[in-house]
């Protein structure tokens, strides 16, 4: 981990919406769950891949190359994405940005409105099914 979740700037850390994980470029991302995938580019966050389950949204941002398309169904441990360098990075890592559905949440992939949460708190929300 290069890079942890603050959820608002201070003085000594500024707003990240995700954690950064570092990698070689083009290593393959895997999903972690079976989901919808959906993806977009974005100047901030490049390439970028989205998983949509229930309402669990994970986004993967920073990607090289996708491994698949908008609306496509992906199965856990299915490589999504490798590992770039593309919108504001510095270097080959993945920005992971957890979120859950929300109908009244401010960002949308695909066709699903959701909130971002501090991934501590997503992890937790998930394994409490």
């Amino acid at each position: 981990l290069t890079e942890m979740y603050h959820e608002q700037a201070t003085d000594t850390y500024r707003l990240h919406t995700g954690i950064d994980v570092a990698s070689r470029m083009g290593a393959r991302i895997l999903a972690p769950f079976n989901a919808k995938a959906w993806t977009l580019k974005d100047e901030r966050g490049g390439v970028v891949i989205g998983l949509v389950h229930e309402k669990a949204v994970m986004l993967f941002m920073h990607c090289d190359q996708l491994l698949y398309l908008d609306g496509q169904d992906v199965m856990q441990g299915d490589p999504i994405a490798t590992v770039g360098t593309t919108g504001h990075t510095t270097g080959p890592h993945v920005h992971l940005v957890t979120g859950i559905v929300d109908p009244k949440g401010s960002k949308i992939i695909g066709n699903m409105h959701y909130r971002i949460v501090n991934p501590i708190t997503w992890f937790y929300f998930q394994t409490k099914k």
